[in-house]
């Protein structure tokens, strides 16, 4: 147990490790001391005491809420669908939303804080989330065959309206820099990007192709600012119209990707880790302290300050979990706490 100033999550090695508000407690609370037990595969806190997470065991998908930050999980109601949801994303204090790619697909919905789920679109194969208000979501994707589409909400995931997405490539994101433009990414080579102005009522494709073979997680640290990740980092400056590539020359796959404040942010993909203090516009390599091999799979920052944290994997004589703090945005580390 570890005392730090945090107020975020994170999911480690199967465990929910809770950062809970300044000044309280870093928790380890492993799997299967409340509620189900098997992996964890996706948190989200929709305030500083209201928590759901998502997981699955081999009877299926389950939830476990919190009401203290983390530091405590009772079991939750189960979630329709084959084992792994992929993404839970909370838009009010009791009001959160599921998704998942696996077999047959599905959106799900609850309103009491986890307790209930009702299936919202049932066979949709979905590829991400994105709220950017309370009422507004926006899923792409696609039914099992069929062109792809983007699922939106205006009413917080009560119904939902097929908006077609003008290609035959897979979706691989969704992401939005204020309520009105929205952006989706579809596979292939060069990536196709999508463009809505009209918060996912219609789309176009973008005239400005990011190149990419893939995205797969994006940020806006502000409006018209967006940082995606993929093979490369994207940054934009001026709401998608034109986009700088980091010219990261390695084998990395990014995959995580946080902002501290709208000039520092964090990306890492793989045992690699980069930072920037100017928005987007350069980044540089960034190294952890004392772990050998180490793989990054999460990574958060309080917002508005420079604390940082990075978890991961670290596989040097055997594999054992990690967790390093910095307080000057990524610039160097501290290992607080190893499996």
């Amino acid at each position: 147990m570890v005392e730090r100033k945090l107020r975020s999550s994170l999911i480690l090695m199967g465990v929910i490790v809770a950062l809970i508000a300044a000044g309280v407690t870093l928790v380890v609370i492993e799997q299967g001391t409340s509620g189900p037990s098997g992996p964890v595969s996706s948190l989200s806190c929709s305030t500083s005491t209201s928590c759901i997470a998502l997981g699955f065991d081999r009877d299926g998908n389950y939830s476990l809420t919190s009401s203290n930050g983390g530091t405590t999980w009772e079991a939750g109601g189960t979630l329709a669908g084959e084992a792994g949801i992929g993404v839970v994303l909370c838009i009010g204090r009791t009001h959160c939303l599921a998704a998942g790619t696996v077999n047959p697909g599905l959106v799900s919905s609850t309103n009491d804080g986890g307790q209930q789920w009702s299936v919202a679109i049932d066979g949709f194969v979905s590829f991400g989330l994105a709220c950017p208000s309370e009422n507004l979501c926006l899923s792409p994707g696609f039914f099992r065959v069929g062109q792809p589409i983007v699922e939106r909400t205006t009413d917080g995931g009560g119904t939902w309206t097929p908006v077609v997405l003008p290609t035959t490539r897979v979706p691989t994101t969704v992401w939005c820099s204020t309520p009105e433009d929205c952006f989706v990414s579809a596979g292939g080579s060069p990536l196709s990007l999508f463009i809505s102005r009209d918060g996912g009522q219609t789309w176009v494709q973008s005239p400005s192709s990011i190149g990419a073979e893939s995205v797969l997680r994006a940020e806006c640290p502000a409006a018209g600012h967006c940082i995606l990740v993929g093979r490369y980092i994207f940054t934009t400056l001026d709401n998608g119209a034109a986009w700088t590539r980091f010219p990261f020359t390695s084998n990395w796959f990014g995959a995580f990707i946080t902002v501290a404040d709208p000039m520092h942010c964090l990306a890492a993909g793989g045992g690699d880790l980069v930072s920037t203090s100017d928005g987007g516009t350069t980044w540089a390599l960034r190294s952890l302290t004392g772990l050998e091999s180490p793989s990054i799979t999460g990574l958060t920052c309080q917002p508005g300050t420079q604390t940082c944290l990075a978890s991961g994997v670290e596989d040097g004589g055997g594999v054992s979990g990690f967790i390093e703090r910095s307080d000057n945005a990524g610039r160097s580390w501290t290992l607080v706490d190893h499996g």
